[in-house]
C-alpha cells in the first residue's frame, strides 16, 4: 500500500511527535533534575526536618535548663557541685582510688 505524500508526511511528523515525547518523558524521569532527583531530595529534606526537630528539642532543654539555673539556688548549687567538683564550708572531700586490674598469673 503506498502512501500520498500528505499521509507519509503526517505519519513522519507523528513518529517525530511521538519520539520527542518519548525523549522529553525520559528526561523527566531520569534527568539532572528529574523526578528520581525530587525523591532524593524529599528523602533528604525529611532527613533534616528530624535533625532540625532533634535540635529544637535539644534546644528547649536547654533553655529550661538555663531558666532552672537562673532562678533555683540549689539546683545551681548541685550543677556546680557535680561539674566542677565544688565542696561547700565545712565539708570534706574524700575521693576512693579506683583498684587498677592486675594481670592474672
Amino acid at each position: 500500500m503506498r502512501l500520498i505524500p500528505s499521509q507519509r508526511k503526517h505519519k513522519i511528523l507523528l513518529l517525530l511527535a511521538s519520539g520527542l515525547t518519548g525523549l522529553l518523558t525520559a528526561h523527566a524521569i531520569w534527568g539532572p533534575y528529574g523526578l528520581l532527583h525530587l525523591r532524593a531530595l524529599q528523602r533528604q529534606q525529611a532527613q533534616l526536618e528530624g535533625y532540625l526537630l532533634q535540635l529544637h528539642q535539644e534546644n528547649e532543654r536547654l533553655r529550661a535548663h538555663l531558666e532552672k539555673i537562673e532562678r533555683d539556688d540549689l539546683y545551681l548549687e548541685q550543677v556546680v557541685r557535680e561539674r566542677f567538683g565544688v565542696v561547700g564550708p565545712n565539708e570534706i572531700l574524700v575521693e576512693f582510688a579506683t583498684p587498677t586490674p592486675t594481670a592474672a598469673p
